[in-house]
């Protein structure tokens, strides 16, 4: 029998990331119980910055158990926020250090980075050794979890920290 999981809670992640620096927080604001602004509601992908020391202070910034709440500026108007944990899938640091909740990817971001982690397809002009379709595109899937800043990187990726980690 194989031992489940357990995947490290999103305040927790995003606890530890913010003492690193300012974290880029990946969400879905069409989830309920967000409040952004509307120009920004019907995306797939939300990135905000979020930090403890940042050029302007978020006085206001709160996390508890139900998400993050603050005063966020956007197009320099200052707005109240509201991001429940469940519309949050990625966390990554200013240093490229990060987690990525895989089970809430939107399907469009995800088909995005599954394209994104594909092999070069084969030239039109090239007929398929197989003849048949191109095998689709895999995610790598990396262990969950902070391990004293040490992330490994996908295999055949370039020489650079990544920028999501998936968390199962």
């Amino acid at each position: 029998m194989s031992e489940e999981r357990k995947m490290l809670p999103k305040r927790e992640a995003m606890d530890s990331l913010m003492t690193q620096g300012d974290v880029l927080l990946q969400l879905d604001p069409r989830v309920e119980g967000v409040s952004v602004p509307a120009s920004y509601r019907d995306q797939a992908l939300l990135v905000l910055r979020i930090g403890l020391d940042m050029p302007i202070p978020i006085p206001d910034l709160e996390l508890d158990d139900d998400g993050i709440t603050a005063t966020l500026s956007f197009d320099r108007t200052p707005h109240a926020v509201v991001i429940p944990w469940e519309a949050v899938f990625g966390m990554v640091t200013e240093h490229g250090q990060g987690l990525l909740w895989t089970s809430d990817v939107p399907l469009e971001i995800l088909d995005q980075m599954l394209l994104a982690n594909a092999d070069e397809p084969p030239e039109p002009d090239e007929p398929s050794d197989t003849g048949a379709a191109p095998e689709r595109p895999r995610l790598v899937a990396l262990d969950g979890g902070l391990r004293g800043g040490e992330y490994p990187r996908p295999p055949d990726r370039r020489d650079g920290p990544p920028t999501l980690r998936v968390v199962k």
